[in-house]
This record gives structure tokens, sequence and C-alpha cells, in this order.
């Protein structure tokens, strides 16, 4: 079980002020002769308070083709996901085949007008195919998922409830007055996945590549449905990873690279108008006394990460890009007990300003509203510092462990900006 509550002002006017959360989840796994069973369920309340600029689920400048308003306000939540797989080995016993399916149904509501309701569904099957001899260990799958998204806004327009805005790019918009409406979206995704693993008592290396191909499509009216944009997205990764145990510590290497790109076709001029690109870099280095991490009495984790993203609105010639870099270190220190473990950990972060370039021909009340704010959170530097303490009881009835971490977040912005985000859970075994 976790709770969390994240607020502050330092955000983009799509995010929440604040957001509480609660999360309680189950899973186990058992065996029938050569088949394992594996499954779980999970339930989230969640609050959004003071959202600007969203009327759907996971809303933003990258989620392509927007229902928005500007009077904002509470959004209250539900999701309910279900998880099921089976694995067994197949005649020969170094070969083994998975077969995990997950789905995901959520609904979101606003607590005011015009009162747009969401209801969101999510259901993906990720065969795989695993071979291990000896020291090798090679692992193949594919991912297909299915979404489709129903957002309903009804309730009446008053004279207090502003006009409701179609975001079809960094700067480009239409804007009518609706008594009700409805707009489905559904999305289909095929991925591929490939990894190979070297594995010695001493050492071990993996490299692992991802793709994806993600496509959506809105249909706008009830009576007579037209199309309210389309987009694809694709994404590529590639991870490096090595570990070197000796005999007093252990070292743990890990390095990824992505590449994101995402195409949208806008509903009014049928061609594309959005024109987005992302690369991202991250290396990290955990270091810890012993074997196994669980029971290190000393820690250290060090990250780095670049990332350069570029969006561009055709239309109004709009284009924003901001490279940035954030890099981060985590100490961490645990007791051995009679009764248990308790451990303790500080972090230090940073992130300079970004040499951000931003290129605008036309400036119009959505780039002022919400993109040049957004663009502003996300442009300025940052630092930020945190920490945790954990309980773990060892038992070998029922081990239990309970952790609570802090993180707070300042923005160097001529007004004070900052944000925090606080997580307590409970874990039963």
């Amino acid at each position: 079980m976790t709770a969390a509550h994240e607020a502050g002002a330092w955000r983009t006017p799509q995010e929440a002020r604040r957001r509480d959360v609660v999360r309680v989840e189950a899973d186990g796994r058992a065996m029938q002769g050569a088949w394992r069973l594996d499954g779980g369920v999970h339930y989230q309340r969640h609050a959004d308070r003071d959202v600007m600029w969203r009327n759907q689920s996971a809303a933003s400048l990258l989620g392509g083709y927007v229902w928005a308003d500007s009077i904002g306000g509470t959004f209250r939540g539900d999701v309910l996901g279900l998880r099921a797989g089976v694995q067994r080995p197949l005649r020969s016993r170094a070969w083994a085949i998975g077969l995990p399916v997950d789905l995901s149904l959520g609904q979101e509501a606003r607590q005011n007008d015009p009162r747009p309701l969401v209801r969101r569904r999510v259901a993906s099957f990720a065969p795989d195919l695993r071979w291990e001899r000896g020291a090798q260990r090679v692992a193949v799958g594919a991912t297909m998922e299915w979404t489709q998204e129903d957002l309903e806004i009804g309730g009446g327009v008053s004279p207090d409830v502003p006009l409701v805005y179609r975001l079809r790019g960094l700067a480009t918009f239409d804007r009518t007055q609706l008594n009700s409406a409805e707009r489905r979206l559904t999305g289909r995704a095929l991925g591929v996945r490939a990894g190979w693993q070297w594995q010695r008592a001493t050492s071990r290396f993996a490299l692992g590549y991802s793709g994806r191909v993600t496509e959506d499509e809105v249909r706008d009216g009830i009576a007579a449905p037209v199309t309210g944009g389309a987009s694809r997205r694709q994404r590529h990764d590639l991870r490096l990873g090595w570990r070197h145990i000796a005999r007093a510590h252990t070292l743990d290497v890990d390095a990824w690279w992505r590449h994101e790109t995402r195409r949208g076709t806008d509903p009014v001029f049928r061609a594309v108008n959005i024109d987005d690109e992302a690369m991202q870099t991250h290396a990290a280095a955990t270091w810890w006394m012993g074997r196994s991490m669980d029971e290190a009495p000393w820690w250290l984790h060090v990250a780095a990460e670049q990332r350069t993203t570029q969006w561009r609105d055709l239309a109004a010639e709009a284009r924003w890009e901001i490279p940035r870099w954030q890099s981060r270190a985590i100490l961490g220190r645990q007791w051995h007990t009679a009764r248990g473990f308790l451990a303790a950990h500080g972090a230090v972060i940073w992130s300079p300003a970004p040499d951000a370039v931003s290129d605008v021909r036309r400036i119009s009340p959505v780039w002022t509203q919400l993109t040049q704010p957004w663009g502003t959170a996300f442009g300025a530097g940052a630092y930020g510092w945190g920490g945790g303490l954990s309980w773990r009881r060892q038992q070998a009835a029922a081990p239990w462990r309970v952790r609570a971490d802090f993180t707070q977040w300042r923005a160097d912005l001529p007004t004070a900006a900052s944000r925090s985000l606080w997580t307590l859970t409970l874990e039963l075994r």
C-alpha cells in the first residue's frame, strides 16, 4: 500500500497544484506442474486540485489533440488494474515461453462545470520467448496494446463557464460553446523487444533493445462523429548493463538511450501539424558493500541524464527546443539489528538552466496562458534534495517493510517556485 502527496507552484498549467494518491495492490504466484502462474490486482484513488487546460486524462502539450478550458478545477478518479500470466518450459528445458495479460480500467471527473467525465480502458498482451544455456540468456518478445478513452462534457454552459478549446499544437487551436459533447480516443500499439545476458559468478553483462509504434485517432461528436485528429509515435530504446561482484563490494553500471518522434495530422487542415522529437541519454552507477544490496551497510548511487526535446507547430510556425541536463547523488546507510533492518538515505539533485530556443511567429491566447508558463517551468534551472527512512522486519512467517520518502525541488525563477513529494509505503510479504 502506498500513499503519496505532491504539492507546489513549480509545475505546468496542466499539472495539479496538489495531488494526493492512495494505491493498494496485491500479487501472488503458484506452480502447477510445469506451469508457473502469477497474477496481481491494484486499485488507485487520486485527487488532482487546481488543474488548468485539461479535460481528459494525462493531457499535455505532447498529448496531441486535447479538449480543454481555462476555468480549471479538481479532478477525482479511480483506477483498477488486473494482471495475469503463465510461464512454461518447452520440451527442451533451455526454452521457456511467457504469456502475460494486463487490463486497466479508469474513471475520472472534474467537480465543476462543464464537468468533463473520462472513462479509460487499456488492455495489453506481451508474449515472450526465452532461451538459457550455461552463462548466456536470450529473450525476445512482442507487445500489443489497445486503448480506448471516452470523454463526455455536459451540464450546460453558463456565463461563468468559458469556451471549450480544442488544442491542436503549441499555438494552434479552435474553440466553441458546447451544451454537451462526446469524444472518443482509440489507440493501438505494437512493440518488439530483445535482450541478451551473459553471467558469471563475479560479473554480469546485459544488452537490450525495444521498439514501439503507437497510433491514436480521435473522433468528435455524438450523432455524426468527425475526425478530431490522429497521431503516430515511434520510440526506440537501447540499454546496457554491467555488474561486477567482488569479495567486499559490488558495482552496478547502467546506461540507456531513447529516441522518440511524434507526427500529428490536424483535424482541420488534414495535414501534418505536430512534429515533435526527443532524444534522451542516461548513465548511472551504484556501489554497495557486500553482495546483496538489501543487506548492504553502505551504498552510493550517482546518475547523469541529458534530454533534448523539440516541439514544432507547423501551422502556427512555432518551435520550442529545450536541451536539459540533470545529475543526482544518493548516499544510503543500513543497520542490521536482531529484529530487522533500519535504513536511511539522503539525496541531492541539480539541473542547470538550459539554453532553450523559442521561435514564435504569432502570439495566441493558448501560447500566453498555457505554452509560455509550460516552457518557463521546464526551461528553468532547479535543484533539489531529499531523504528517506525504512524499517524492514525479518520474520519467517510474514516479513514486512515500511518506508517514508521525501523530495523537495526549488526552481531558479524570479518568483519563488518549489515542489515537494512525500510517499509512505507499507509492504507485506
